[in-house]
């Protein structure tokens, strides 16, 4: 008996993965849901408009959500930690790391535990085409970020 072949591209698009049965890259909302222990798996992302992204609640299992904005966003996109407390911690998740915007200036910027939101702009903060990003469930409460978000002008941090 053979299994039905799925190319590389849906395995990384991890489209089962989501809440919403619309075309991932240009759902206007994503709800991303918790991925097996340690997978990996890129999200593209293509609707100009913005798209408000959630993730599941932090469990410390090692997966990570790679965002790669594939076209330049014109309103604002957000992704954001489960707004409610994590059962594991009794507390909101967090953001720890860096993400790097380059536009006219560049900028370094740091999440130390008090960020849940990234946001977008599709110019200061970053959401031209190419920004990337990877989210790591490192911990109950924690996720790791690390990015490298395309800008213009003085660049200003996505993180809040």
């Amino acid at each position: 008996m053979s299994r039905p072949f799925k190319t590389r591209l849906d395995q990384l698009q991890g489209k089962k993965n989501v809440s919403n049965t619309s075309s991932l890259g240009t759902a206007a909302t994503i709800l991303l849901r918790e991925l097996p222990e340690g997978d990996r798996r890129l999200f593209p992302l293509n609707l100009a408009a913005g798209q408000a992204i959630t993730l599941p609640f932090a469990t410390g299992k090692g997966s990570c959500y790679r965002l790669l904005v594939g076209t330049t966003y014109t309103g604002s996109s957000t992704i954001v930690t489960q707004s409610g407390n994590n059962p594991k911690t009794g507390a909101r998740d967090a953001y720890f790391g860096t993400v790097a915007v380059g536009g006219t200036t560049t900028g370094q910027f740091g999440a130390t535990g008090s960020s849940h939101t990234i946001t977008m702009n599709g110019s200061t903060t970053g959401g031209l085409a190419g920004s990337y990003i990877e989210i790591e469930d490192v911990a109950p409460g924690i996720w790791r970020i690390d990015g490298t978000l395309n800008g213009s002008g003085t660049v200003a941090t996505p993180l809040s």
